[in-house]
């Protein structure tokens, strides 16, 4: 999370969802002897002929002494939130807006309703049985039958009277270390004694927190990779990049666009979110809807750098868009990624006027950009 004081209506904080998980964690924020700590390791087994499905069980893990996982849990989960949303340092927003993922807590409501396997098996725990009653639950036991590389995930359940807090840490393979394929030894003065035990490595930090009904996301790349959001956001781009083929065609040929979308890659997800966090928000796509091939058109004959960047050559040739940077650009003369001034005429890179891109020249002609939304369209958005 960042520490310096964020803006936070370019994140598009939920103020009073902030105020609520500060509310609800504030009453964890005391001494660790004050509440109690459940750990469960959740295993996840491919199933045969499942077509790449899996089912999950969890089981209860013993802990001897939890002193020291409830000080990293409150230090990392619930002291840190707290510091960083009375800061400033950390936005809470909802899901669906896409914001900076460094610098926000996501949160999605009513987890119960969305559809996906792991969320369906963890909210049918928490909001029907309840972690915490471990009477008929099995014991993690590695020594018989459970093995330590099929840990999926660890849950925390904090209790403190009638609150509770459930707490999903998603385990990679480099925490769970086997006798079978690693040697281990402990240092002691100068002699190194080999460990003949399976290990697993568990920190207090947070990949989803569940408080009442709402998930709030830290980790979103899990949510994405894990929880099947990425599926989502690939949908929504792939509508997006369909209603600029219907509008833009003329002018533009999308092909290189949607091959950058479809391939699985670093580049393509990060392509897709900005396509599904444009498509999402409401205001620029009231916006995007009274942009015309035509008023693409005039805004390039005024503007030198994007004519010159998409080869703009007339209004009956098409754009070029075969590059990242062209089909960054086109993206952003459709949604509002480009600001005129009235003062001085200058084009520039939208949200913060930070970086002029006119060459110049004052526009001698009226803004063919949009920068305002107009009421009625507004309205029927």
């Amino acid at each position: 999370m960042a520490e310096e004081k964020l803006d936070l209506s370019e994140l598009h904080h939920d103020a009073q969802k902030a105020s609520e998980l500060s509310s609800y964690y504030s009453h964890f924020d005391t001494k660790v002897e004050d509440f109690d700590l459940h750990v469960y390791f959740n295993f996840r087994h491919k199933i045969k002929g499942g077509d790449g499905k899996y089912r999950y069980e969890y089981r209860v893990a013993k802990i001897d002494d939890t002193t020291v996982l409830k000080e990293s849990i409150k230090d990392n989960v619930i002291t840190k939130t707290l510091n960083d949303l009375s800061s400033g340092g950390v936005a809470v927003s909802d899901i669906k807006q896409l914001s900076d993922r460094a610098s926000t807590i996501s949160f999605l409501e009513d987890a119960k309703s969305y559809k996906d396997e792991q969320m369906s098996f963890l909210t049918g725990i928490i909001f029907d049985k309840g972690f915490g009653g471990d009477g008929d639950i099995p014991v993690v036991n590695f020594e018989k039958f459970d093995k330590i590389s099929k840990v999926d995930s660890i849950v925390f359940v904090l209790r403190k009277g009638d609150k509770c807090i459930t707490i999903y840490k998603k385990q990679y393979p480099i925490q769970n270390l086997t006798k079978q394929k690693n040697h281990y030894f402990s240092y002691s003065k100068d002699t190194l004694s080999k460990i003949d035990a399976d290990m697993i490595s568990i920190d207090g930090k947070a990949s989803i927190v569940f408080v009442k009904g709402t998930a709030y996301i830290y980790d979103q790349d899990v949510f994405e990779k894990f929880f099947g959001y990425k599926k989502w956001i690939k949908k929504v781009a792939g509508e997006f990049v369909s209603e600029m083929k219907q509008k833009f065609s003329s002018i533009v040929d999308f092909g290189k666009v949607t091959d950058r979308l479809e391939k699985e890659s670093a580049d393509a997800d990060a392509f897709s979110r900005k396509l599904a966090r444009i498509y999402n928000n409401k205001d620029l796509r009231a916006s995007f809807n009274t942009v015309t091939p035509e008023k693409i058109s005039d805004f390039l004959v005024e503007n030198e750098y994007f004519a010159r960047l998409l080869k703009y050559k007339s209004a009956e040739e098409p754009l070029e868009v075969s590059t990242h940077d062209q089909q960054e650009a086109f993206i952003l003369i459709v949604s509002e990624g480009v600001l005129r001034s009235l003062i001085t005429g200058f084009d520039y890179l939208s949200p913060a006027a930070k970086r002029k891109i006119a060459t110049g020249q004052t526009a001698q002609k009226p803004s063919s950009v949009v920068t305002r939304i107009p009421s009625s369209a507004s309205d029927a958005a």
